[in-house]
């Protein structure tokens, strides 16, 4: 458990210093979604850090208050959202707090905020049980996760621009990541999908469903059903199963791994009832 919580910490944006691999190696970081380019054409501010001190807490504090968006967004006043988690759990090791450091990740809340106000959203919904989560202007942004698909999940998913490609920014609630409310199991080999580990309140890079096959009915090919790669062959990183790539059989490109929730999960309600399909949220 230890281990996967480093991993897909390793690969949360939010997260500092070196990436840890699927395999567990390190790897350099991966880029954020809000670096001054992808910011760029998104509307979201471009950040320029300057050597002195005091200039740079000046702009970090216009860019915060800018990034309020007019009210849009409600400022959190308590934690207490948080206190149904395990106690182990109530830390800034799984829960995304305001940083501390002297550059922080402020570029990744404002391409976030910017990018939701753009849409006009004030709440966003989870991708599994539809459920709506209120955006906060500070971190941690919502109860919940948000994380960065290829495909649209659903209309609440919208898209931005993140290193050149279009992406769908998309959450997922805390209540589905703890396995609280629903449970998530895989139609082939019946593991259930398990999001206790992801740090709450903050962004992932990749696609949070896909970065995890646990068989492989999961690495084939969305065209042919070939094997896209062998089960014993995975990838270095969570992200590169969100990748646009070729199959070995029909040469078809496509996110192969990025597959349908509905198509992939069973949906189980804490009653224990089956919901055969994962709906689709209303319009926003």
């Amino acid at each position: 458990m230890m281990n996967n919580q480093i991993r897909h910490r390793a690969n949360s944006l939010s997260s500092t210093g070196s990436t840890t691999s699927s395999s567990g190696s390190s790897s350099p970081p991966e880029t954020a979604a809000a670096s001054s380019s992808g910011a760029a054409g998104n509307g979201a501010p471009v950040f320029v850090l300057s050597n002195n001190k005091n200039k740079r807490t000046s702009t970090n504090e216009r860019e915060r208050r800018g990034s309020g968006n007019s009210g849009l967004f409600v400022h959190r006043a308590n934690f207490s959202s948080f206190n149904a988690l395990p106690r182990h759990k109530l830390n800034s090791y799984h829960i995304k707090m305001e940083d501390e450091g002297s550059y922080g990740n402020d570029d990744i809340r404002c391409f976030i905020l910017s990018n939701l106000a753009t849409a006009k959203m004030s709440k966003t919904f989870c991708v599994v049980c539809q459920n709506a989560m209120q955006i906060y202007d500070r971190y941690p942004l919502i109860d919940g996760t948000f994380f960065l698909a290829p495909k649209q999940y659903s209309k609440a998913c919208i898209p931005v621009t993140s290193e050149g490609r279009q992406q769908y920014l998309s959450a997922v609630c805390m209540s589905c990541l703890e396995g609280w409310t629903c449970t998530l199991r895989c139609r082939s080999c019946r593991t259930p999908w398990n999001g206790g580990s992801f740090i709450l309140g903050t962004l992932y890079s990749y696609d949070v469903f896909a970065g995890t096959p646990c068989c492989p009915e999961r690495l084939r090919c969305n065209q042919c059903s070939g094997l896209v790669v062998q089960p014993e062959q995975r990838y270095q990183n969570f992200s590169q199963y969100s990748r646009d790539l070729s199959c070995p059989h029909c040469a078809s490109h496509d996110h192969h791994f990025v597959k349908p929730l509905p198509g992939v999960f069973q949906l189980f309600r804490s009653s224990g009832r089956e919901q055969h399909a994962i709906t689709t949220p209303p319009t926003i």
